[in-house]
C-alpha cells in the first residue's frame, strides 16, 4: 500500500512536468530533462510501430510481422520502476501533443492535426520519418541505416560499414570502401565525435556542429540526453533540406 501512495505522488509529479514540457515542445525541447527525454523517445517508438501496425493489418492482414522490431532494439526497455513509469507517462505525453497540434517528430504545429491526421502525416509527409527501401515500413531517417542492418525483413543484404555505420548492400560493398579510402579526411572525427552519415544521401551531417560538441560535458549526467537532443536537431535540420528525402519534393510541390 505504501509502495502504491509513493508511485502514485512520483507519478503526479512526473506528469506536471512532461504535461508542461509537451505545451511548450517546440520552444523548450532543448531543456528536457533525463526522465522527460526518455518519455519523449519512448514516445516516438510507439507511434512509429502503431502506424506500422496499423499499416501491416490493412496490407497483409497480419498484425503479428516483425515490424515491432523496427526500433525497439535501438532502445530497449527495461522493466525497472523508472521505466515502468516511463512507459505509462510517454502515452499521455503524446495525447497532449495531439492534443496540441504538434507532430513528436518534426515539431510542426497544424491546427488541423489530430489521431488521425497525424497518422497520415506520419505516413505521408514528415520529413522526419522515411519508408524503408526495401521493406516500405515507416522508420526515422536517423535510424534507416540501423534498420537497414539489424530490423528490416531484407536486413541479410545488408552490413554496417564500420567506418561510417552506413548499411551497405551486397554489391555495393567493393565501392564503398574504395569511397573510404579515397577520402580518409571525411572519416575525421569533429571534435572528438565520429561523423554521421545520412543514408539517404551520404552527407555528413554533423560537420558544422563541431562548436556544439565542444560544450558537451562527458561527466554530466544529463550528458547522454543533451547528446541525445543535439543529434535531434541535427537530423531535423538535416531532413528539412536533404535532396533525397522525397517527402521534401511531396511538399514542395503542393
Amino acid at each position: 500500500m505504501e509502495i502504491s501512495k509513493i508511485k502514485g505522488s512520483r507519478k503526479e509529479s512526473e506528469k506536471e512536468k512532461y504535461i508542461r514540457s509537451s505545451e511548450s515542445f517546440t520552444q523548450d525541447y532543448e531543456e528536457l530533462s533525463e526522465d522527460l527525454s526518455q518519455i519523449h523517445e519512448k514516445a516516438k517508438h510507439d507511434e512509429i510501430n502503431n502506424v506500422n501496425r496499423s499499416f501491416s493489418s490493412r496490407m497483409m492482414g497480419d498484425t503479428s510481422s516483425y515490424f515491432e522490431t523496427s526500433t525497439t532494439n535501438r532502445s530497449k526497455i527495461m522493466e525497472t520502476e523508472n521505466e515502468v513509469s516511463i512507459i505509462e507517462n510517454s502515452e499521455l505525453y503524446i495525447e497532449n501533443l495531439n492534443k496540441n497540434h504538434i507532430c513528436i517528430f518534426c515539431e510542426e504545429k497544424n491546427e488541423k492535426f489530430n489521431e488521425n491526421t497525424l497518422d497520415q502525416h506520419y505516413r505521408n509527409e514528415c520529413p522526419m520519418l522515411v519508408n524503408c527501401y526495401r521493406c516500405q515500413l515507416i522508420v526515422e531517417a536517423s535510424s534507416l541505416s540501423y534498420h537497414l542492418c539489424n530490423d528490416c525483413e531484407f536486413k541479410s543484404d545488408y552490413r554496417k560499414c564500420n567506418k561510417c555505420d552506413l548499411a551497405i548492400s551486397r554489391n555495393e560493398r567493393i565501392k564503398h570502401q574504395r569511397y573510404h579510402n579515397n577520402n580518409k579526411q571525411d572519416d575525421a572525427l569533429i571534435n572528438g565525435y565520429k561523423p554521421i552519415r545520412c543514408q539517404l544521401c551520404n552527407k555528413i551531417i554533423n560537420s558544422k556542429y563541431g562548436i556544439y560538441y565542444k560544450k558537451l560535458d562527458k561527466n554530466d549526467k544529463n550528458y547522454n540526453n543533451n547528446l541525445t537532443m543535439l543529434e535531434n536537431k541535427m537530423w531535423k535540420d538535416h531532413m528539412l533540406n536533404c535532396k533525397n528525402n522525397e517527402r521534401n519534393k511531396i511538399k514542395r510541390s503542393v
